[in-house]
């Protein structure tokens, strides 16, 4: 009786100790943590590029060649640490997270590869960043690759058993800031290289506007123009930079420059998706891609307004991104054959500055024949 009791008990115990085993090992290999990359450029540019750019990055996966042990890249982080980068060192006049929302000027599509090569005694890693430059038609102008590596001496060796104690081997010591190190000086490089190009007018204006119909123009405060064209016709603030854009199957007329003010009108030959359906795809995926991001963002929820003398329909949603809340919103409509989208985004805080401008477009919005 007694021998069945510790037969019992050293059993339990084995079990117990497999199923502690196999949480530990599973919880390093199957959770690694995130590695958060913080935008740290060490100088201004020496040449402002006076365009936009829209940053794009490729899906980063938690392997490349060998992997690294229990921590992962987020490819949103990386977005968005580019996009604060090149706005902290001033790259670009102006710059966007790839939301699909915004007509910039110039387009970055990044590209990373991280390998870990782990020794008895040392931790080495080698970063590449790839980043492929294009202009409004699509045109890759300038390739830009650089890499670097760091060396990294583990306070102890690194096991699958240490997830209990990783405080004793310092997670920031050895993960966070080597890899943020080398891959803001990734950053630097590529920004260094791309504005030397624009020095030497390897990046210039006429490659900007190639193949598109686009005009722009900023005249005196307190006044208003007209525009007519594409079957649209509105009036609005000198104060608002106004620009034309042609996509297939869709014309976007582009007004900003203002309070950090921007209001789009698209007119659109899309089947199978009515105005409204479309502003309310358009919000929920800028609000999911926002989140994505990094931002703090509410829930989406209906609006209307008066538009063209009559209320339509609309989206919107606030979010908060680098202490900064703006609100997004977007109406859309079918009139005269035509699909209309009106997405619009400002500074909550300046609303009382820019709806008179916003106002001042979508009363006198009118559908031409």
């Amino acid at each position: 009786m007694e021998r069945n009791a510790v037969f019992k008990f050293k059993r339990q115990h084995n079990i117990n100790f497999v199923i502690l085993m196999f949480i530990l090992i599973t919880g390093c290999v199957f959770s690694p943590r995130v590695i958060p990359i913080t935008p740290l450029p060490i100088s201004k540019a020496a040449h402002t590029i006076p365009y936009s750019v829209t940053v794009e990055f490729d899906e980063v996966k938690d392997r490349y060649g060998k992997p690294l042990p229990y921590a992962r890249l987020d490819t949103g982080n990386l977005r968005h640490s580019l996009k604060e980068f090149l706005e902290m060192r001033g790259t670009f006049q102006k710059v966007y997270l790839n939301s699909g929302n915004n007509v910039s000027d110039f387009t970055i599509k990044a590209h990373l590869d991280l390998l870990s090569h782990d020794k008895l005694t040392q931790v080495e890693y080698t970063a590449t960043v790839n980043v492929q430059l294009f202009d409004q038609s699509g045109e890759n102008i300038g390739v830009y690759q650089h890499s670097n590596n760091t060396i990294v001496y583990p306070p102890k060796i690194v096991t699958p058993f240490s997830r209990a104690s990783e405080s004793s081997w310092r997670w920031q010591e050895l993960w966070v800031n080597p890899i943020n190190k080398i891959i803001n000086a990734l950053y630097e490089n590529i920004c260094e290289q791309i504005e030397q190009d624009y020095a030497q007018n390897k990046i210039s204006a006429s490659l900007v506007s190639l193949g598109l119909v686009s005009f722009g123009k900023i005249a005196d405060a307190g006044e208003t123009s007209h525009y007519k064209n594409h079957g649209v016709s509105f009036s609005y603030d000198n104060r608002l930079k106004i620009e034309e854009s042609k996509e297939e199957k869709t014309i976007t007329i582009t007004l900003e420059g203002y309070e950090d003010l921007l209001l789009m009108v698209q007119v659109m030959a899309i089947p199978f998706l009515s105005g409204e359906d479309y502003a309310e795809s358009l919000v929920k995926g800028m609000r999911d891609g926002m989140a994505s991001s990094g931002a703090e963002a509410t829930k989406v929820q209906k609006t209307s307004k008066e538009i063209a003398q009559k209320k339509r329909k609309g989206y919107t949603f606030d979010y908060t991104l680098s202490g900064v809340t703006f609100r997004y919103i977007a109406y859309g409509y079918n009139s005269s054959g035509k699909k209309i989208a009106v997405p619009i985004q400002y500074p909550v805080k300046k609303e009382e500055k820019v709806q008179p401008l916003i106002e001042t477009v979508i009363k006198s919005l009118k559908c031409e024949d």
